[in-house]
């Protein structure tokens, strides 16, 4: 007979308590050994109800341990014991755990199944607080078969049953998983802000799993967005309260984020031993579960980053194989991804071209932006296919990377088309998105590839430029190639013809691009020189030692490494023209040689005494106001008036919107687009961006814009203008013009409505208009005369 003392309970009673509240508290180790000590107790009939919670307690602690085939045991006998009982809330939890479990072992079938069960049993019971749980774990099942959508349906349901009952903690928890599907989803920026208040809830009210679960999340956000000091930052929280409650998983996805981060910093040992890590926990706990199919991808992510090809091939094929079995279709994307490129590595171009389409046919199933970017640049890269083929797989790539607003990944991609035009040799276009690659690894700030960039552009710089001179005149460059209908830039085609046949120098200033260079050419090109050389050189891109001899040329011996006499550009433009590009530029040193040669027709070489008489027209252009830069002391006044015998100032583009119709027309022809495309791009809304936009680069500005625009397009016969820069925008439906309107006619409204607006603004004072409109005041006078704009006293 078992004697009872007031306030004292019996010994088992009270361990299955003490068990309870180590639970609880976290203290999954501790409690499992005081279940061990429960379990030895003789009291303990093995078919009674202690001996079934016993092992739901015990199921519970392994599970959260890791261990989830000794939990799977334990849970079994735990529901043999309850299972045709009327103990509904103790069955429901046995089927939660049963699915939690499932759910750890990579069996999702299964996981599901017992989950939806519990769900079924906790209504019976009204445990809405059970449902929300459930809901939340069937979410993250669906999450694990990429089924995204129906996952943030049974989130969504769990966040307004949990606001309903006024579990804050559950609706946080919520939010942050609702935070992980948009960062698969693409959404970075809503995935922040939705995992940021969750990790606030939880650090409120110290739920330690829910805030590891969540530094973890925004690590790994703040690892795609390659902000990698931050993702380091929440990435050690997250492990250090993994490791102070010995949570399992946590510990596994933090080694998982922490190699991601890693191999995109270059660190392949480092990543390598993060990987190991998880294969070495992973494989005892739960070798078919879906962690160990990422670390294997990623493991062969690695190695084809080595170009250890063969190693890469083993990882990914066992990358595969579980994730088919757990039906991960971004996993299974991703590894066909690897496979490709495996395959193009080793020139098997088929079975490549085979798995970067299986690759991109299920990642488009489940939405996986980034992973579908990834796939699409790889593929575009790669050597398997042929130079429209990949320049469609860089463009659907180009603008996945625009909406997830990653410059580095859009830098990889215009780098890439890059490489596709150098290929084809035509170095025009290729500079365009080289300039782009430039920009956009210096905004992201990744040093590696900016350098990368830069080395590259040095070593085409030459032939680009000669290339991008050719393409221009076509050889033979006149003022007919001047496509212009602005007043002020035909009265200056007129007056150069007239000259352009007498021995005098001509000095064009102008803002970059405006097309100085074209006019110094359609002046030599039509003028009695025509059938001697054009010689262009850029006085701003060589020091001055080199502009020097560049000039002027050397004899042999005259400086260590002159091995042989050269002559400079003065003699190489002999009875043609000189062109000297940014003349500000050049050194007061040299100035005084050049001005020279000008006012006596002669050079002497370097390391020469004897001079050379020289015949050659001298044209220079200048960005800079010249006058301003003699007031500063850095250009000689008396070489000024030698160049500045004719003097054409060149207005910039935004002065002259009317040519920007006429602009885009001849690009877009010139770039092999058809009439019918022309005429569509002039309707659509995307010319109205061309009117708005100030082209601070000018008309050579516009050109590249649109060379883009036509390269990206040029995959799969697709509008132009859905491939606009992010300058320009998108166009919306209330910004497309009227089909009816004739071009100029729209271009006229247009400018019209902006003066009208500018001199409402100034209270039509036309100095103060002018000042807005970023326009001479007399410019502006003259636009006024041509639409007849008058005060509002005056026009009534």
């Amino acid at each position: 007979m078992e004697i009872r003392l007031k306030g004292i309970e019996p010994p088992l009673k009270a361990r299955i308590k003490c068990i309870h509240s180590l639970i609880k508290q976290g203290e999954f180790a501790q409690a499992l050994k005081e279940i061990q000590k429960a379990g030895k107790d003789p009291n303990i009939r093995p078919s009674s109800g202690e001996k079934g919670d016993i092992n739901y307690q015990a199921s519970l602690c392994l599970y959260n341990l890791g261990r989830y085939k000794e939990a799977l045991a334990k849970a079994m006998i735990a529901f043999e014991t309850f299972k045709d009982t009327s103990e509904n809330e103790k069955v429901a939890q046995i089927q939660d755990i049963l699915g939690r479990i499932h759910w750890g072992l990579g069996d999702l079938k299964n996981a599901e199944l017992h989950i939806r069960d519990a769900i079924t049993t906790y209504r019976r019971i009204r445990d809405y607080t059970a449902i929300v749980n459930c809901n939340n774990i069937i979410a993250r099942i669906l999450f694990t078969k990429c089924e995204f959508g129906k996952a943030a349906e049974y989130l969504n349901t769990a966040k307004e049953l949990s606001h309903s009952i006024n579990d804050s903690l559950m609706e946080a928890k919520i939010t942050g998983n609702l935070g992980r599907i948009h960062t698969l989803l693409g959404d970075w920026e809503k995935a922040e802000e939705e995992v940021k208040i969750s990790l606030q809830a939880n650090s409120n009210r110290g739920d330690a799993i829910g805030l590891c679960r969540d530094e973890l999340s925004l690590g790994y956000i703040f690892v795609l967005k390659r902000e990698f000091a931050q993702a380091k930052v929440h990435l050690s929280s997250a492990f250090e309260l993994a490791q102070n409650n010995n949570y399992l998983r946590e510990t596994v996805i933090y080694h998982e984020y922490m190699g991601g981060l890693c191999l995109d910093q270059g660190s392949h040992r480092e990543a390598e031993n993060h990987y190991n890590q998880i294969i070495n926990i992973w494989e005892d706990a739960a070798p078919d579960g879906d962690m160990i199919s990422q670390t294997y991808r990623l493991l062969a992510e690695l190695k084809l980053a080595q170009k250890k090809y063969d190693s890469a091939f083993v990882s990914c094929q066992k990358s595969l194989e579980v994730s088919k079995s757990l039906g991960e279709k971004i996993e299974e994307g991703a590894a066909y991804r690897i496979l490709g490129q495996i395959y193009s590595a080793r020139g098997e171009k088929e079975k490549s071209a085979q798995c970067f389409n299986e690759g991109i046919s299920y990642l488009q199933q489940v939405g996986a932006k980034y992973e579908l970017a990834k796939t699409y640049l790889e593929a575009g890269r790669s050597e398997t296919f042929d130079y429209y083929k990949s320049l469609g797989f860089l463009s659907n790539a180009e603008s996945l990377f625009r909406d997830l607003r990653s410059r580095y990944h859009r830098g990889l991609v215009n780098l890439a088309i890059t490489d596709l035009l150098v290929g084809q040799k035509d170095y025009g276009k290729a500079q365009v998105f080289l300039a782009e690659a430039e920009r956009l690894f210096e905004e992201s700030n990744d040093q590696k590839e900016f350098r990368q960039v830069q080395n590259l552009m040095h070593s085409i710089e030459e032939t680009l430029f000669q290339s991008r001179m050719i393409a221009k005149s076509n050889g033979r460059a006149t003022f007919d190639n001047v496509v212009t209908q602005n007043t002020e830039t035909r009265e200056i085609i007129e007056k150069l013809k007239q000259i352009k046949d007498y021995n005098i120098s001509i000095l064009l200033q102008g803002e970059t691009g405006t097309g100085k260079d074209l006019l110094a050419k359609a002046i030599h090109y039509s003028s009695r020189r025509k059938d001697k050389r054009f010689v262009a050189i850029n006085c701003a891109a060589l020091p001055e030692s080199l502009l020097e001899n560049e000039l002027f040329g050397h004899k042999k011996g005259a400086y260590t490494g002159a091995d042989k006499d050269q002559s400079g550009l003065f003699e190489e433009g002999e009875g043609g023209t000189l062109y000297l590009d940014q003349v500000e530029e050049i050194p007061i040193s040299t100035q005084i040689k050049l001005l020279r040669a000008i006012e006596e027709k002669e050079i002497t070489r370097l390391g020469e005494t004897k001079p050379r008489k020289i015949d050659v027209r001298i044209i220079s252009s200048s960005i800079d106001d010249l006058r301003e830069v003699v007031k500063n002391g850095k250009f000689r006044q008396d070489l000024y008036f030698r160049l500045n015998t004719f003097n054409m100032k060149i207005s910039p583009l935004r002065e002259r919107k009317e040519d920007i119709p006429l602009l885009i027309r001849h690009f877009l022809k010139e770039y092999g687009v058809e009439e019918k495309r022309i005429k569509e791009f002039e309707r659509n809304g995307a010319f109205k961006k061309f009117l708005e936009y100030g082209w601070p680069g000018n008309v050579r500005e516009l050109e590249n814009e649109i060379k883009r625009m036509v390269v990206m397009s040029q995959a799969g016969d697709k509008d132009p203008s859905g491939f606009l820069s992010e300058k320009l925008g998108h166009p919306t439906a209330n910004q497309v013009l009227s089909n009816e309107a004739s071009l100029s006619h729209q271009v006229a409204e247009f400018e019209k409505e902006k003066i009208i607006e500018a001199l409402k603004q100034s209270n039509w004072i036309k100095l103060r208009a002018a000042r807005l409109l970023c326009i001479p005041e007399a410019t502006l006078r003259n636009k006024i005369k041509k639409y007849k704009i008058f005060p509002p006293a005056l026009a009534s």
